[in-house]
Formats: structure tokens, sequence, C-alpha cells
């Protein structure tokens, strides 16, 4: 009876090898199509395409909404997924409401209206460094879209097209109970926002972002005065923290608004940096890199410079404890340790160290020690783009690239250890060589580094290893894919703890 009710159930093919082979190859993405997971997991159904959108207050010219959501990025508690066809039309203006008060009513999209030519402008955000202003009429499938509040489209109980008022921008109130580095706008946004979610603090949080505007416009803007400013609004009756010792050790569970005041209150090392495009300061609670290890800033900016050699022994050290937690072999935690103690050894290109030195050949050229991190603040990324630039180093050249080239030459000391599995990790622990790392093409190649007093002969023009596809699919017959991708985790997540923390191993202390 129960499975007549249910109706029928759809179809779920068949989950071949040659599909999961297809999944763990992720770079490059297979080709000609990624094969979807959703129909192997849910069966085949009628499943309408999705967009994710999320509200923010963007006024002035289309270049700092950029800057704007760049330094903010869109996150998943503010945003809706919402049908693409449904979003289409709301952008380009077209009355079909009606159409989407259920599933049910949702038309095919081979059916729907065409969005007009005039489709109101969106953002479509990928990740920091993609960031792009496309016609509403040219949104696919799954992309991460950001609209300004204007727009409406959005009341308080979420998605209604219907709405013409200004939507309310909540970009400040999330990510409070998360891991990442936290950003306010010490502006209107978060005043508005509290007086929406946090009333009874609206007046202080007010007070609070008329001071630090006060800073700003005095040129006098103190990331710890700012700190403070939070705290005294959190020290207030009227936050109503959790009955306990306080918001230092309250837990995670508080409300968003309550979250995001606790992670700024506590952070160790705030910063607070004036955005002239929104006219007001941007409060961060720590400034990492966390999660953002895809491109050269994001895995080598930190609060402070960080040795290269401190780097590598501290991401040994954690890669050792993460493999003992999980009770790997001896011989596979050795080859963690090894990968871990050469995965950032193709910083040591002089271009590399140029560009962490800002971009200064003269100071790179002084340098007592060779860095793995520069120092410069991950959230100025102008200043970045200019080190690159003045550096000579070339944009998407993968460090990891030179570092699996230098470690056949290290494992010769190691004869016992699976030396195909360490270049594998190595060239792997930002997630590409899977099995093949981005071509990148290098005008001014370099053919050596130096390591320890020695010289390691390299060739960066060859920034694609065609050795790496054969050695990746006899690591997956070997371990597993499953167990070689836990073999990278443990890796790349020893990295990102030790980068997120600032920890370093120094010998000499």
């Amino acid at each position: 009876m129960w499975q007549k009710l249910q109706g029928p159930q759809p179809y779920t093919p068949y989950l071949s090898p040659a599909h999961l082979d297809a999944w763990a190859r992720t770079s490059p993405a297979p080709s000609p199509n990624d094969v979807p997971p959703a129909p192997f997991l849910h069966g085949l159904q009628r499943e309408s395409a999705q967009v994710s959108v999320a509200w923010r207050d963007l006024d002035g010219d289309r270049q700092q909404w950029q800057q704007s959501v760049e330094l903010l990025p869109p996150t998943v508690e503010e945003s809706i997924e919402l049908p693409l066809t449904a979003v289409r039309q709301w952008l380009s203006g077209l009355d079909r409401t009606s159409d989407f008060t259920d599933v049910e009513g949702e038309p095919d999209p081979e059916d729907a209206e065409e969005p007009g030519p005039l489709a109101r402008p969106v953002i479509r955000y990928g990740s920091r460094d993609e960031i792009e202003i496309v016609p509403g009429a040219r949104i696919r499938a799954g992309d991460r879209l950001v609209v300004p509040t204007g727009y409406g489209g959005c009341d308080e109980y979420g998605w209604n097209p219907a709405e013409t008022q200004p939507a309310l921008d909540v970009g400040d109130l999330c990510g409070g109970n998360g891991r990442r580095a936290v950003s306010v706008r010490m502006g209107p946004t978060l005043v508005a926002a509290f007086n929406q979610h946090g009333p009874d603090l609206a007046e202080a949080v007010a007070q609070a972002v008329e001071r630090v505007d006060e800073w700003r416009r005095a040129d006098q803007v103190d990331a710890e005065a700012c700190s403070a400013l939070i705290k005294q609004i959190l020290a207030e009756p009227r936050a109503a923290m959790p009955p306990g010792p306080g918001y230092e050790e309250s837990g995670d569970d508080l409300p968003p608004h309550l979250a995001v005041l606790r992670r700024l209150a506590l952070a160790r090392k705030p910063t607070a940096v004036e955005h002239v495009g929104l006219g007001c300061v941007v409060l961060t609670s720590d400034t990492t890199s966390f999660g953002e290890d895809a491109t050269a800033r994001g895995s080598s900016s930190g609060a402070e410079p960080v040795r290269l050699e401190d780097h590598q022994r501290a991401v040994a050290r954690r890669a050792v404890e993460f493999a003992g937690y999980l009770h790997l072999p001896h011989d596979l935690q050795r080859a963690l340790e090894l990968a871990a103690l050469w995965h950032d050894e193709g910083k040591r290109d002089e271009r590399f160290q140029v560009m962490l030195h800002r971009g200064d050949r003269w100071l790179a050229a002084a340098r007592p020690h060779d860095l793995a991190k520069s120092g410069m603040d991950p959230l100025d990324r102008s200043l970045f783009r200019q080190a690159q630039r003045r550096s000579g180093y070339p944009a998407g050249m993968r460090h990891e690239a030179l570092s699996a080239q230098i470690a056949p030459v290290l494992l010769e000391r190691e004869p016992i250890v699976d030396g195909d599995l360490v270049v594998h990790l190595i060239a792997g622990h930002h997630g590409f060589g899977r099995p093949l790392l981005p071509p990148v093409t290098d005008p001014s190649p370099v053919t050596a580094v130096h390591q320890g007093g020695h010289k390691i002969e390299i060739d960066s023009s060859a920034s694609v290893d065609w050795s790496s596809p054969a050695r990746f699919a006899v690591l997956t017959k070997k371990h597993g894919r499953w167990g070689l991708a836990r073999l990278e985790t443990v890796l790349r997540l020893a990295d990102i703890w030790c980068s997120a923390r600032q920890e370093a191993d120094r010998e000499d202390s």
C-alpha cells in the first residue's frame, strides 16, 4: 500500500567503474561532459536547473560592484536556491509569478518565455578571482549570483519576485558560526541588518559605526580599537548572551548576529581596511587565506612573514599527527611527512620570492632565508597583483609544479619510501594534479633553484608533467579511489591548518 501511495520510483542508472574513474579525474574535468551524480543518487527525474541568489547593497558604478563582492564574498547563509528559468524571467521583468508557486506549477524550461535583451545585470561569482558582471539573460545553471537589493525580489519570508521594495542585505551577519574569517562592513548595511535581526543592539551598533566612521574620516582607523567597540556591545545586558561565563566561552549555537560579533571580539589579529568605494571600514576577524589556496595569493598570504623551512616542518608535524589519528601504516605516514616537508619547495623560484617581498628585487636579494608566506594583507589584492607583475612570476603558474620536479632529486636520500606517492601528494596539495596541473606558458623559464646550498635543476616551462596520468592511475589502483583522496586530504588539511593559524616550526625555538 505504501509503495502505491508513493507512485512509481524513478529509474536509477547503473553506476559503472568508468563513472567513478571520470569523477576521480578532476583536473582537468572530464570532457566533453562531467557526468552529474544526481541521477545515481535520486534516479532520473524531472528537475529544474538551479541558481544561487544573494542580495547585496550595490550602488555606484559597476567596478565598485565587483570590488564590494571581492571584499565580502557571498555565502550560503544569505543565498537562496531558485529555478534558473524563474530568475531569468524575473530579471527580464516578465510577470510569471503565478507559475512558480510550487514545483508542479513551474513551467518547462523549453516552454518558458525567453528573457528580454534588456535583462538587468547581475554579478556571477566563482571565486575572488572570478567575478564578472553579466546580463540576466546570460546566467547559467549552477551560477552563484549577487543582485542589487534595489531589484527587490525578496521579502522577509524569502523569494518573492513580485516584491519591488529593496531587499535586505544580510551579508554582514553570515559566517559567525563557521571557521573562516568573518568580515563586516562598518556602515549602513550593518545597522540595517541589526534593525531587522537584532533590534535590541541596533542603537549600540549604530553608535559604533558612527565612531568608526569618525576615525575613518580622520585617517585614524585602528583594528584593535574597532574590536574593542564590538566587545563593549557584547558586554551590554541587551546583548542577551546565553547564561554562562560570557561570550568568550559561549558555543557555536548563537544567533547569527551575535555569532558574528563574537568572532570579531575574539579575533587575535583583526584588521580594519577602508573601502573607498563603499565609503566605510571593513572589519575582519582574522587575516587568513584559509580555504583560498587555489591561487598564488591565497597560498602565500598571511598576517606575518613565515620562513619556508618553518612552514614546511609545521605542516609535516601536523600531517603525521593527522595520519596517526587515522591509524595509517608507517610507510604512508612517512610518505606524507616527506611530501609535507617538500610541498612548497617550488616557492624557491627567485621570482616567487620577489613576489613575496612585495615585488622588491633588492629586498628579496637581501633576504636571510626563503619565505613561504609574504606577510602581505590577504585582503589587499591590489598589492599582491602589483607584486606579482613586478616580480615577473607568470600569472597562473603553480608552485607545486616546481615542487614536484624538485622532489625526485630529494627522494634519492629516501630509497625506501614510495616516491611516486610523495610526488603525487606534492603536486596535488592544492587540489589540482588529478592527474594534470594547469598548463601555463612561462616566457622566461627558470632552470634551477637552490636548496640547502645545493643547486637543483628544474624547468619551469614544463608546467605539465605528462607522466602524472600514468602515475595517478597506478596510485589509484594501489590505494583505491577513496584511499588516495584521503591521503591527499591529510596533507592539504595540514597545510590549511598551519596557514590559517600561522603555525611555524622553528629549529632555533
